[in-house]
């Protein structure tokens, strides 16, 4: 019998309080129904689960080799990392909008330059096709209204 203090999550009040509802030991943990342990004051729906798991990893027995099991079982491959190239690692999902984000700001600006290329093509177009300038006044002595006498 595994003492219930070894679980995860167990201290010596909440001990006394698993003791008060009949359940002295680890393996008594695990068999016991969540709904039953969320009865016992300071274990709620979250954490009644929680400490079934962590009792069922202190109860179950060890497995032991024996000449029977050894000569049967077979050796298990150890899994080895596949390498790829080509995927990139994950990124946050926080990062993941920030890049998005740069990437249409990178569109608008790339499309504002297109417009200003277009209406800069437009104006030199009606410059060359549009009226002649006016000729260029001859430089020379100012004429007043008035007349002298």
């Amino acid at each position: 019998m595994t003492a219930i203090t070894r679980v995860a999550g167990i201290g010596p009040a909440m001990a006394m309080e698993l003791a008060k509802a009949g359940i002295t030991t680890a393996e008594q943990l695990a068999a016991a129904a969540p709904g039953a342990l969320t009865a016992i004051h300071g274990i709620g729906t979250l954490s009644a689960p929680r400490l079934i798991a962590a009792a069922s990893l202190l109860a179950e027995p060890m497995p032991v080799d024996t000449p029977e099991t050894a000569k049967t079982a077979k050796p298990k491959k150890a899994k080895t990392a596949k390498k790829t190239k080509d995927k990139k690692p994950a990124k946050p999902k926080a990062q993941k909008a920030k890049a998005e984000k740069a990437k249409s700001d990178k569109k608008k600006a790339d499309k504002k330059k297109d417009d200003k290329k277009k209406a800069d093509k437009k104006k030199d177009a009606k410059k060359k096709t549009g009226k002649a300038k006016p000729a260029a006044k001859k430089p020379g002595k100012k004429k007043s209204g008035k007349k002298k006498k």
